[in-house]
Formats: structure tokens, C-alpha cells, sequence
């Protein structure tokens, strides 16, 4: 049997005026590879590295999540949410011009044409990050 990789998300927005309907974007890709999918947890610092995506050679999908935020107390005081959105991931390839922005409690989902000579680095501080990179 073939692996299929379902992809779901929705975004809502509740604001002053007319409603704005949800974005939704719902779809299924068959996975072609007999790859496994790659997971890993690390934490990244100020300092820019490269991005290890593992063993996939040939990707579909490229997920990372900004872990920081979960597990605040119920109600954190300024001084904590403050320096909570400061620790903004970014994502670049080389001495690209464009930086993608992963804030606190965010993730994105990325498929690119070629992974190497990515790079990650938190603004400030240091980040606790998901990475799943989904074979082809």
C-alpha cells in the first residue's frame, strides 16, 4: 500500500465590520518515496546554523513550528509576554533578501525546491523548535 499525506488547515478572523469567511485549504498528496518522514525537536540560539532536514532526499512538505509559549502560566505577566514575542524564528536561504518570520506559537508549512543552504536563527534568545520534513 502507498503512503498518502493529508494536509489540513484553516484560518478564521473575527474583527470589526464585515465577517471574512475561513480560509481553508484541505488536500491529499500520494507519497511516492519509502522514506520516512523526518521529526526532530531542538532549540535554536542567535547564532544562524544550517538546517538539517535528515534523510529525505526528495521532500513534499516542510513543517516548522515555534514551540515557545505553550505551557505559560494562565495569566503571564508583561515582563513574560514580552519577552515571549521576542523569540521570533527566522528561516532564509543563504544571503537571501526575504526572511520567513515563525513567532511564538506559529508554525509554517513550506515546500521548496531545494533545501540546502537553508538556515535558522531565533531574533533573541533561543527558540524550542518541531521540524517534520515529509517525503515525496
Amino acid at each position: 500500500m502507498k503512503s498518502m499525506m493529508t494536509v489540513v488547515s484553516v484560518v478564521n478572523f473575527a474583527g470589526h465590520g464585515p465577517a471574512c469567511p475561513p480560509v481553508e485549504s484541505r488536500y491529499e498528496v500520494p507519497v511516492q518515496s519509502e522514506e520516512q518522514p523526518y521529526l526532530r525537536y531542538f532549540t535554536v540560539e542567535e547564532e544562524a546554523k544550517f538546517l538539517d532536514t535528515g534523510w529525505v532526499e526528495d521532500h513534499s512538505l516542510l513543517v516548522v513550528r515555534n514551540e515557545e509559549g505553550k505551557g505559560l502560566p494562565t495569566n503571564p505577566t508583561d515582563e513574560e509576554r514580552a519577552a515571549l514575542e521576542e523569540r521570533v524564528v527566522e528561516l532564509y536561504g543563504g544571503e537571501s533578501v526575504f526572511r520567513i518570520l515563525i513567532h511564538p506559537k506559529r508554525s509554517v508549512q513550506l515546500t521548496l525546491s531545494c533545501t540546502k543552504g537553508l538556515m535558522m536563527r531565533c531574533r533573541k534568545g533561543s527558540a524550542r523548535i518541531t521540524l517534520a520534513v515529509f517525503p515525496a
